[in-house]
């Protein structure tokens, strides 16, 4: 093991290996570099990192946007670990379509047994054994804790700042459940943090199947709040203009780089326009929805991070003026508003065999029989999801639906497309009757706070899919397994003894747990300190030898009683 790779482990520490790889990068003098997404560009500004001071640095997201930008030039091209490499290929197809000169790969490092060919540039030039692979993704979550930014970077961030009376993050968030209401907001702090950052969730009305939220990203130490808006329609965002004039300007500013845009530049010719609407239509959602907050947040500075949108649409992004973000005359603009072509779930599951009678479904319901948590569940069915779409090895795929086995090793980056809509996972979870689902509207909210805890531990990630004509927002399994599954096993003990416990009490029940099989895979053992540190893997917790009691009791998910109960 080299030194540099045993001292990331030890220490738990992403910056030297991520400085080792722009050093990589800018010594070969890229003119365009491009980014994979999501954690790529993330940890690019977390750890400021400097590629050349005359290099394009874009996400692949960006690909079709800048691809006059890209033709006759140097591409490099970079994410964090390489697992089965298609996420690369697809990239160098995408800017080999765009006419790059030459185009080279790097990385921190690939796992051992990567299919991927030799030609990728590594921080760590052996192949990464499963232990170091996985150290090595567990950590990038942790770090982006520090970022006041969703993982996701397909949205807009409009930076805020608190106004008086609001100075933390716990005043905002009883503002926000008086504004809207308790059940839709959420506290999906990651915790236990040693930064003063708070992450808060707001579910918003909405059509019946569409995602409509606010994410809140509060630096109590500053009082910067940075709002990032979803605004997800049910089936095809296709055809949206705008409704303020920043969101107009957006979209006619930068669909002019889509003019003459190469086949291939993306994986379906449709989805650079739909992303492009997706982040148009959130930010004026985002805009709207501070002028209902108007008492307790107010816009600092721009309408929305520049940087951002250049990493998704290129340049053209960072020149839309600021001189009118206020409505425009509606009587003037009525062709604005587009209803979504679909509305539903999507035909994920249809094409799976519809959702009680497909083998996806009957196996998750069998092994989360009696599990009351949400995150386990959705956790357990990208799992099994992941499983059948070969996310590991493209042989292992076995889904004939969607598409045949034969289109996957023609293009094994299609299976990465595959996966549920928000609505699909709500009438999962429905169906599967967990406890405080009995409304449409409850299961919504459970699913949107899941979905929100699982995407910031880096446990699922949203993508596109295309399902016949039509393009829908979708998740995947990611890399990093959830980290508190053995909080969650506890509390399901908790919540099925009749009676409040003492700590003393819970420390017992976690030791008995820990060396069950109630919940698989959840705890293994190692050395116990008279029963009270409960043994998990290394990765499930903050730290190996935390108390999951008292842990629980510090991130909220224990309440004391009075009596130390």
């Amino acid at each position: 093991m080299s030194t540099l790779l045993a001292e990331s482990i030890s220490s738990s520490r992403l910056l030297a290996p991520w400085r080792a790889l722009a050093d990589l990068v800018r010594r070969d003098h890229p003119d365009v570099v491009i980014l994979i997404a999501r954690k790529v560009p993330r940890l690019v500004e977390l750890f400021n990192l400097n590629f050349g001071t005359r290099c394009l640095v874009v996400s692949d997201i960006a690909v079709p946007f800048c691809h006059t930008l890209i033709r006759g030039r140097r591409v490099a091209v970079v994410d964090d670990l390489v697992n089965v490499g298609t996420t690369l290929a697809h990239a160098r197809d995408c800017v080999v379509a765009c006419g790059a000169r030459n185009v080279n790969f790097y990385a921190l490092g690939k796992r051992d047994g990567s299919p991927v060919s030799d030609n990728v540039n590594c921080v760590f030039p052996d192949p990464l054994n499963s232990e170091q692979y996985e150290y090595l993704a567990y950590d990038a979550p942790i770090h982006l804790r520090r970022l006041n930014k969703p993982f996701d970077l397909e949205f807009p961030t409009i930076q805020c700042r608190l106004l008086p009376p609001f100075s933390d993050g716990d005043q905002l968030l009883a503002y926000l459940r008086s504004r809207f209401s308790s059940e839709a907001v959420h506290d999906v702090t990651l915790r236990p943090v040693t930064w003063p950052l708070r992450r808060l969730t707001v579910d918003l009305d909405d059509d019946a199947c569409g995602n409509y939220k606010l994410r809140l990203y509060l630096d109590e130490s500053t009082g910067n709040c940075n709002l990032v808006p979803f605004a997800i329609p049910a089936g095809s965002g296709l055809g949206y203009v705008g409704r303020r004039a920043v969101s107009q300007s957006l979209i006619n500013t930068t669909t002019r780089a889509l003019l003459d845009v190469p086949h291939g530049a993306s994986l379906w010719s449709d989805e650079p326009t739909y992303r492009l609407m997706l982040y148009a239509r959130s930010l004026d959602l985002g805009l709207d929805s501070l002028d209902m907050m108007s008492h307790a947040l107010c816009v600092k500075g721009a309408t929305f991070d520049r940087e951002d949108a250049q990493m998704l649409f290129g340049p053209t992004a960072k020149l839309i003026s600021d001189d009118s973000a206020a409505y425009l005359d509606p009587l003037s603009n009525t062709e604005s508003v587009v209803v979504p072509t679909e509305t539903g779930p999507s035909p994920f599951w249809k094409s799976l065999g519809g959702l009680e009678d497909s083998p996806l479904f009957g196996r998750v319901k069998s092994e989360t029989r009696g599990t009351l948590d949400a995150d386990h569940v959705v956790a357990v069915f990208f799992d099994i999801l992941a499983q059948m779409t070969g996310a590991s090895n493209t042989t292992c795929y076995s889904l004939t639906d969607v598409y045949t086995a034969a289109d996957v090793q023609k293009k094994p980056y299609l299976r990465l497309r595959i996966g549920p809509t928000f609505a699909d996972l709500v009438s999962l979870i429905r169906r599967l009757g967990l406890r405080g689902t009995n409304s449409q509207n409850s299961a919504k909210h459970l699913v949107s706070a899941t979905l929100d805890h699982l995407i910031d531990e880096g446990g699922v990630v949203p993508t596109l899919a295309k399902y016949g004509d039509t393009l829908w927002r979708i998740y995947r399994k990611g890399e990093t397994p959830p980290r508190d599954l053995a909080v969650k096993r506890l509390c399901y003990a908790v919540e099925d003894y009749p009676q409040p416990l003492r700590l003393t009490q819970i420390a017992k029940i976690e030791a008995i747990l820990s060396f069950s099989n109630r919940i698989d895979d959840v705890t293994v053992p190692f050395a116990m300190a008279r029963g009270h540190a409960a043994s998990v893997p290394s990765g499930v917790l903050d730290s190996e030898t935390v108390d999951i009691a008292t842990y629980s009791r510090d991130i909220g998910r224990l309440h004391l009683k009075r009596g130390g109960e």
